[in-house]
Protein backbone atom coordinates (compact mmCIF):
# COMPACT_ATOMS: atom_id res chain seq x y z
CA UNK A 1 0.00 0.00 0.00
CA UNK A 2 1.10 3.46 -1.07
CA UNK A 3 1.99 5.91 2.05
CA UNK A 4 -0.95 8.57 1.81
CA UNK A 5 2.32 11.44 1.59
CA UNK A 6 3.00 9.37 -1.55
CA UNK A 7 -0.03 9.73 -2.99
CA UNK A 8 -0.54 13.02 -2.25
CA UNK A 9 3.27 13.50 -3.33
CA UNK A 10 1.82 12.05 -6.93
CA UNK A 11 -1.28 13.92 -7.32
CA UNK A 12 0.46 17.16 -7.30
CA UNK A 13 2.48 15.23 -9.78
CA UNK A 14 0.48 15.21 -11.81
CA UNK A 15 -1.57 18.02 -11.67
CA UNK A 16 1.84 19.72 -12.09
CA UNK A 17 2.11 17.54 -15.60
CA UNK A 18 -1.58 18.58 -16.81
CA UNK A 19 -0.92 22.67 -15.93
CA UNK A 20 2.51 21.95 -18.24
CA UNK A 21 0.40 20.15 -20.79
CA UNK A 22 -2.25 22.92 -20.97
CA UNK A 23 0.62 25.93 -20.94
CA UNK A 24 2.02 23.80 -23.67
CA UNK A 25 -1.52 23.45 -25.75
CA UNK A 26 -1.89 27.28 -25.41
CA UNK A 27 1.17 28.34 -26.13
CA UNK A 28 0.97 26.37 -29.26
CA UNK A 29 -2.35 28.04 -29.90
CA UNK A 30 -0.79 31.49 -29.52
CA UNK A 31 2.66 30.90 -31.90
CA UNK A 32 0.22 29.19 -34.49
CA UNK A 33 -2.87 30.97 -34.67
CA UNK A 34 -0.65 34.51 -35.07
CA UNK A 35 -2.40 35.98 -38.25
CA UNK A 36 -3.25 33.31 -39.33
CA UNK A 37 -5.39 35.05 -42.32
CA UNK A 38 -2.32 37.31 -42.70
CA UNK A 39 -2.40 36.08 -46.90
CA UNK A 40 -4.63 34.93 -48.92
CA UNK A 41 -5.12 31.13 -49.94
CA UNK A 42 -2.52 29.53 -51.79
CA UNK A 43 -3.31 27.18 -54.73
CA UNK A 44 -3.56 24.35 -53.02
CA UNK A 45 -5.53 25.89 -50.39
CA UNK A 46 -7.83 27.18 -52.73
CA UNK A 47 -7.84 23.59 -54.40
CA UNK A 48 -9.10 22.61 -51.01
CA UNK A 49 -12.40 24.88 -51.03
CA UNK A 50 -12.66 24.16 -54.82
CA UNK A 51 -13.19 20.73 -53.69
CA UNK A 52 -15.19 20.72 -50.25
CA UNK A 53 -17.34 23.29 -51.37
CA UNK A 54 -19.73 20.62 -53.21
CA UNK A 55 -22.71 18.64 -51.98
CA UNK A 56 -21.32 15.53 -50.24
CA UNK A 57 -22.04 13.15 -52.57
CA UNK A 58 -20.77 15.72 -55.76
CA UNK A 59 -17.30 15.55 -53.46
CA UNK A 60 -16.94 11.55 -54.62
CA UNK A 61 -17.89 11.81 -57.86
CA UNK A 62 -15.39 14.53 -58.32
CA UNK A 63 -12.49 13.13 -56.64
CA UNK A 64 -13.56 9.59 -58.39
CA UNK A 65 -12.64 10.87 -61.74
CA UNK A 66 -9.88 13.95 -60.37
CA UNK A 67 -6.49 12.99 -61.62
CA UNK A 68 -3.54 13.18 -59.01
CA UNK A 69 -6.09 14.25 -56.05
CA UNK A 70 -5.98 12.97 -52.75
CA UNK A 71 -8.73 11.09 -51.06
CA UNK A 72 -12.04 12.10 -49.86
CA UNK A 73 -12.03 12.08 -45.63
CA UNK A 74 -10.04 15.38 -45.33
CA UNK A 75 -12.60 16.57 -47.75
CA UNK A 76 -15.70 15.51 -45.87
CA UNK A 77 -14.46 16.54 -42.62
CA UNK A 78 -13.54 20.05 -44.26
CA UNK A 79 -17.12 20.27 -46.02
CA UNK A 80 -19.04 20.16 -42.40
CA UNK A 81 -16.43 22.41 -40.86
CA UNK A 82 -17.63 25.07 -43.81
CA UNK A 83 -20.82 24.84 -42.96
CA UNK A 84 -20.31 25.28 -39.25
CA UNK A 85 -17.81 27.92 -39.32
CA UNK A 86 -17.56 29.63 -42.99
CA UNK A 87 -14.83 28.97 -45.68
CA UNK A 88 -12.57 32.31 -45.08
CA UNK A 89 -8.83 31.60 -45.20
CA UNK A 90 -8.79 31.99 -41.00
CA UNK A 91 -11.68 28.92 -40.99
CA UNK A 92 -9.94 26.80 -43.50
CA UNK A 93 -6.43 27.06 -42.14
CA UNK A 94 -8.22 26.78 -38.24
CA UNK A 95 -9.64 23.18 -39.21
CA UNK A 96 -5.61 21.97 -39.29
CA UNK A 97 -4.51 23.99 -36.59
CA UNK A 98 -7.18 21.91 -34.69
CA UNK A 99 -5.81 18.97 -36.17
CA UNK A 100 -1.90 19.77 -35.05
CA UNK A 101 -2.87 20.16 -31.42
CA UNK A 102 -4.45 16.67 -31.63
CA UNK A 103 -0.87 15.76 -33.19
CA UNK A 104 0.95 17.48 -30.12
CA UNK A 105 -1.12 15.53 -27.71
CA UNK A 106 -0.64 12.35 -29.66
CA UNK A 107 3.00 13.00 -29.31
CA UNK A 108 3.04 12.70 -26.16
CA UNK A 109 0.52 9.34 -25.37
CA UNK A 110 3.14 7.65 -28.00
CA UNK A 111 5.99 8.92 -25.76
CA UNK A 112 4.86 7.82 -22.64
CA UNK A 113 3.76 4.02 -24.28
CA UNK A 114 7.15 4.65 -25.42
CA UNK A 115 8.96 5.03 -21.93
CA UNK A 116 6.58 2.29 -20.68
CA UNK A 117 7.40 -0.02 -23.19
CA UNK A 118 11.36 1.01 -22.67
CA UNK A 119 11.98 2.17 -19.40
CA UNK A 120 9.47 0.22 -17.27
CA UNK A 121 11.20 0.70 -13.69
CA UNK A 122 10.26 4.57 -13.92
CA UNK A 123 6.98 6.23 -12.42
CA UNK A 124 4.38 7.04 -14.56
CA UNK A 125 4.50 10.27 -13.25
CA UNK A 126 7.99 10.51 -14.44
CA UNK A 127 7.24 8.86 -18.04
CA UNK A 128 3.93 11.73 -18.50
CA UNK A 129 6.68 14.24 -17.57
CA UNK A 130 8.70 12.65 -20.38
CA UNK A 131 5.52 13.02 -22.88
CA UNK A 132 5.92 16.33 -22.75
CA UNK A 133 9.63 16.64 -24.32
CA UNK A 134 8.46 16.03 -27.97
CA UNK A 135 5.47 17.70 -27.98
CA UNK A 136 7.34 20.97 -26.93
CA UNK A 137 9.97 20.16 -29.72
CA UNK A 138 7.55 19.94 -32.54
CA UNK A 139 5.42 23.26 -31.22
CA UNK A 140 8.78 25.18 -32.83
CA UNK A 141 9.72 22.99 -35.77
CA UNK A 142 9.39 25.07 -38.15
CA UNK A 143 7.76 21.92 -40.73
CA UNK A 144 5.13 21.18 -37.77
CA UNK A 145 4.37 25.21 -37.27
CA UNK A 146 4.49 25.73 -41.28
CA UNK A 147 1.80 22.95 -42.08
CA UNK A 148 -0.51 23.44 -39.33
CA UNK A 149 -1.47 26.95 -40.60
CA UNK A 150 -1.93 25.18 -43.78
CA UNK A 151 -5.55 24.06 -44.98
CA UNK A 152 -4.44 21.05 -46.23
CA UNK A 153 -4.78 17.29 -45.14
CA UNK A 154 -1.29 17.10 -43.65
CA UNK A 155 -1.96 17.56 -40.08
CA UNK A 156 -4.67 15.26 -39.90
CA UNK A 157 -2.83 12.73 -41.47
CA UNK A 158 0.19 13.33 -38.89
CA UNK A 159 -2.75 12.78 -36.14
CA UNK A 160 -3.93 9.57 -37.60
CA UNK A 161 -0.04 8.26 -38.13
CA UNK A 162 0.37 8.84 -34.41
CA UNK A 163 -3.01 7.19 -33.54
CA UNK A 164 -1.84 4.28 -35.53
CA UNK A 165 1.70 4.05 -33.55
CA UNK A 166 0.52 4.41 -30.58
CA UNK A 167 -2.21 1.74 -31.03
CA UNK A 168 0.35 -0.19 -32.70
CA UNK A 169 2.61 -0.52 -29.74
CA UNK A 170 0.44 -0.84 -27.08
CA UNK A 171 -1.82 -3.43 -28.31
CA UNK A 172 0.89 -5.17 -31.05
CA UNK A 173 4.37 -4.60 -29.90
CA UNK A 174 4.46 -4.24 -26.02
CA UNK A 175 2.65 -7.18 -25.35
CA UNK A 176 4.38 -10.52 -25.00
CA UNK A 177 5.05 -12.44 -28.51
CA UNK A 178 2.71 -15.37 -27.78
CA UNK A 179 0.10 -12.75 -27.02
CA UNK A 180 -2.75 -12.46 -29.33
CA UNK A 181 -3.97 -8.70 -30.23
CA UNK A 182 -7.43 -8.69 -28.55
CA UNK A 183 -10.10 -8.22 -31.06
CA UNK A 184 -11.01 -3.89 -30.17
CA UNK A 185 -7.00 -4.23 -30.36
CA UNK A 186 -7.64 -5.50 -33.81
CA UNK A 187 -10.79 -3.67 -35.01
CA UNK A 188 -9.21 0.04 -33.49
CA UNK A 189 -5.94 -0.31 -35.83
CA UNK A 190 -7.69 -1.60 -38.54
CA UNK A 191 -9.97 1.10 -38.55
CA UNK A 192 -7.39 4.06 -38.18
CA UNK A 193 -5.50 2.71 -40.90
CA UNK A 194 -8.71 2.71 -43.26
CA UNK A 195 -9.36 6.64 -42.27
CA UNK A 196 -5.15 6.92 -42.88
CA UNK A 197 -5.47 5.20 -46.63
CA UNK A 198 -8.57 7.82 -47.09
CA UNK A 199 -7.05 10.84 -45.92
CA UNK A 200 -3.58 10.29 -48.17
CA UNK A 201 -2.39 7.83 -50.46
CA UNK A 202 0.76 8.66 -48.76
CA UNK A 203 -0.23 7.09 -45.25
CA UNK A 204 0.20 3.91 -46.65
CA UNK A 205 3.91 3.95 -46.31
CA UNK A 206 3.60 4.55 -42.05
CA UNK A 207 1.28 1.64 -42.22
CA UNK A 208 3.53 -0.70 -43.77
CA UNK A 209 6.08 0.32 -41.04
CA UNK A 210 4.33 -2.30 -38.82
CA UNK A 211 4.33 -5.58 -40.81
CA UNK A 212 8.04 -4.74 -40.93
CA UNK A 213 8.59 -4.24 -37.41
CA UNK A 214 6.49 -7.46 -36.58
CA UNK A 215 8.40 -9.32 -39.46
CA UNK A 216 12.38 -7.89 -37.95
CA UNK A 217 10.54 -8.91 -34.08
CA UNK A 218 9.77 -12.28 -34.97
CA UNK A 219 6.46 -12.23 -33.58
CA UNK A 220 5.32 -14.47 -36.95
CA UNK A 221 1.58 -14.78 -34.92
CA UNK A 222 0.88 -11.17 -34.52
CA UNK A 223 2.23 -10.79 -38.25
CA UNK A 224 0.03 -12.97 -39.76
CA UNK A 225 -2.94 -11.41 -37.48
CA UNK A 226 -2.65 -7.96 -39.00
CA UNK A 227 -1.94 -9.13 -42.32
CA UNK A 228 -5.35 -11.33 -42.07
CA UNK A 229 -7.09 -8.09 -40.42
CA UNK A 230 -5.94 -5.74 -43.02
CA UNK A 231 -7.47 -7.49 -45.84
CA UNK A 232 -10.49 -5.46 -44.99
CA UNK A 233 -8.74 -2.03 -45.92
CA UNK A 234 -7.36 -3.38 -48.68
CA UNK A 235 -10.27 -4.29 -50.41
CA UNK A 236 -11.90 -1.11 -49.95
CA UNK A 237 -9.00 0.43 -51.79
CA UNK A 238 -9.06 -1.76 -53.94
CA UNK A 239 -12.41 -1.22 -54.99
CA UNK A 240 -11.73 2.72 -54.70
CA UNK A 241 -9.45 2.75 -57.64
CA UNK A 242 -11.64 0.71 -59.34
CA UNK A 243 -14.27 3.03 -58.93
CA UNK A 244 -12.10 5.77 -59.64
CA UNK A 245 -10.94 6.77 -63.66
CA UNK A 246 -8.89 9.75 -62.07
CA UNK A 247 -7.00 7.55 -60.01
CA UNK A 248 -6.56 4.66 -62.49
CA UNK A 249 -4.76 7.23 -64.70
CA UNK A 250 -3.08 8.43 -62.13
CA UNK A 251 -1.41 4.86 -61.39
CA UNK A 252 -1.51 3.96 -64.22
CA UNK A 253 2.06 2.21 -65.21
CA UNK A 254 2.84 2.52 -61.74
CA UNK A 255 4.90 -0.66 -61.42
CA UNK A 256 6.76 -0.64 -64.51
CA UNK A 257 8.02 2.64 -63.03
CA UNK A 258 8.68 2.21 -59.76
CA UNK A 259 12.38 3.19 -59.09
CA UNK A 260 14.94 0.24 -58.66
CA UNK A 261 18.06 2.39 -57.28
CA UNK A 262 17.86 3.47 -53.04
CA UNK A 263 18.21 7.08 -52.03
CA UNK A 264 22.18 8.24 -51.05
CA UNK A 265 22.55 9.42 -47.99
CA UNK A 266 22.69 12.99 -49.18
CA UNK A 267 18.83 12.17 -50.41
CA UNK A 268 17.48 11.24 -47.15
CA UNK A 269 19.15 14.01 -45.32
CA UNK A 270 18.27 16.87 -47.61
CA UNK A 271 14.58 15.27 -47.86
CA UNK A 272 14.28 15.03 -43.83
CA UNK A 273 15.76 18.59 -43.35
CA UNK A 274 13.03 20.26 -46.14
CA UNK A 275 10.75 18.62 -43.60
CA UNK A 276 12.04 20.09 -40.71
CA UNK A 277 12.78 23.79 -42.06
CA UNK A 278 9.28 23.87 -43.70
CA UNK A 279 9.71 25.56 -47.71
CA UNK A 280 10.09 29.48 -46.14
CA UNK A 281 13.20 28.66 -43.85
CA UNK A 282 16.43 28.16 -45.79
CA UNK A 283 17.81 24.86 -45.30
CA UNK A 284 21.09 24.92 -42.75
CA UNK A 285 22.96 21.97 -43.39
CA UNK A 286 25.45 22.08 -40.63
CA UNK A 287 22.11 22.33 -38.32
CA UNK A 288 20.42 19.40 -40.04
CA UNK A 289 23.65 16.98 -39.44
CA UNK A 290 23.62 18.18 -35.74
CA UNK A 291 20.01 17.50 -35.46
CA UNK A 292 20.09 14.02 -37.20
CA UNK A 293 23.30 12.76 -35.15
CA UNK A 294 21.20 13.48 -31.78
CA UNK A 295 18.13 11.98 -33.55
CA UNK A 296 20.38 8.57 -34.48
CA UNK A 297 21.82 8.58 -30.74
CA UNK A 298 18.26 8.73 -29.56
CA UNK A 299 17.29 5.71 -31.23
CA UNK A 300 20.82 3.89 -30.79
CA UNK A 301 20.38 4.54 -26.67
CA UNK A 302 15.84 3.58 -27.52
CA UNK A 303 17.31 0.27 -29.17
CA UNK A 304 20.13 -0.43 -26.14
CA UNK A 305 17.31 -0.01 -23.94
CA UNK A 306 14.87 -2.26 -25.51
CA UNK A 307 15.64 -2.98 -28.82
CA UNK A 308 12.22 -3.88 -30.49
CA UNK A 309 11.43 0.07 -29.74
CA UNK A 310 14.67 1.67 -31.41
CA UNK A 311 13.86 -1.02 -34.79
CA UNK A 312 10.03 0.09 -34.68
CA UNK A 313 11.30 3.88 -33.70
CA UNK A 314 14.18 3.79 -36.87
CA UNK A 315 12.31 2.31 -39.44
CA UNK A 316 9.23 5.07 -38.13
CA UNK A 317 11.53 7.29 -39.20
CA UNK A 318 13.57 6.22 -42.36
CA UNK A 319 10.92 3.37 -44.16
CA UNK A 320 8.73 5.90 -45.05
CA UNK A 321 11.34 8.29 -46.82
CA UNK A 322 13.34 5.43 -48.38
CA UNK A 323 9.92 3.90 -49.66
CA UNK A 324 8.97 7.70 -51.02
CA UNK A 325 11.98 7.44 -53.35
CA UNK A 326 10.86 4.21 -54.89
CA UNK A 327 8.39 5.93 -56.33
CA UNK A 328 8.14 7.16 -60.17
CA UNK A 329 7.88 10.97 -58.96
CA UNK A 330 10.99 12.64 -56.40
CA UNK A 331 9.26 12.73 -52.90
CA UNK A 332 7.69 15.72 -51.75
CA UNK A 333 8.66 16.97 -48.44
CA UNK A 334 4.89 18.17 -47.29
CA UNK A 335 3.60 14.57 -47.73
CA UNK A 336 5.89 13.41 -45.38
CA UNK A 337 5.57 15.49 -42.43
CA UNK A 338 4.35 12.58 -40.55
CA UNK A 339 7.51 11.46 -39.77
CA UNK A 340 8.24 14.87 -37.91
CA UNK A 341 6.52 13.50 -34.58
CA UNK A 342 9.35 10.07 -34.16
CA UNK A 343 11.83 12.82 -35.00
CA UNK A 344 11.02 14.52 -31.79
CA UNK A 345 10.36 11.48 -29.95
CA UNK A 346 14.16 10.28 -31.26
CA UNK A 347 15.64 13.74 -30.32
CA UNK A 348 13.90 13.41 -26.88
Amino acid sequence: MPSPMKTTKDRRCELLVLLAWGLLLMLAWAVWLHRLDASDLTFDEAATYYVAYRPLLDILRYLQGAVREHPPVYYLLIRGWMTLTGSSEFSLRLFSLGAGLIALTLTGWLARLAAAFTLSHTSPTIRATLGLVPAALLVFTPGMAYYARDARMYTLGAAWTLLSAGLFLRDWLAPPSRTWPRRNAVASLVTVHGLMLFTHYYLLLPILVQPLTLLLARRFRSLLNWCAAHLLPAFAGLAWLWLSPGLQLTTAGLGANLALNLPTGFQLVHLLGKIICSPVVQLQFNLVYLLLTLISSGILLAAWRKWETGAWLALSLTAPLILAYLLPQSPTPRYLIFTLPFAALALA
